[in-house]
């Protein structure tokens, strides 16, 4: 369903159903979610964030606190957002590092 093309590589995933998941590759962001799948390309990507409300409610909640986060605002080129969800956790901060790295990347 990702169509992933030759020469691109699966790096990360997030898999709760058939209907939502995430997957980071070498060259993009690909998703499925009830909207219908979403690619977006790295160079498209300008950093990753956590909505203030939903950073807030996260924080609020003990003992997860930080890692209760599961919803990721990526930053796109033009001002656009888009929201992934994401596991909880270890695995959703991994993400997170890993979009910003994607980010990062594309500036140098």
């Amino acid at each position: 369903m990702a169509a992933v093309q030759d020469g691109e590589l699966p790096v990360l995933s997030y898999f709760r159903d058939p209907r939502h998941w995430v997957l980071l590759t070498t060259e993009r962001v690909v998703a499925s979610r009830p909207e219908g799948l979403l690619s977006l390309r790295w160079s498209d990507i300008e950093g990753a964030t956590v909505d203030a409300t939903h950073a807030n409610e996260a924080l609020a909640s003990l003992p997860e606190g930080k890692l209760a986060l599961n919803r990721l605002k990526v930053l796109l080129q033009g001002g656009r957002t888009v929201e992934l969800e994401l596991e909880a956790g270890a695995s959703f901060l991994g993400f997170w590092n890993a979009l910003k790295m994607v980010a990062t990347l594309r500036h140098a």
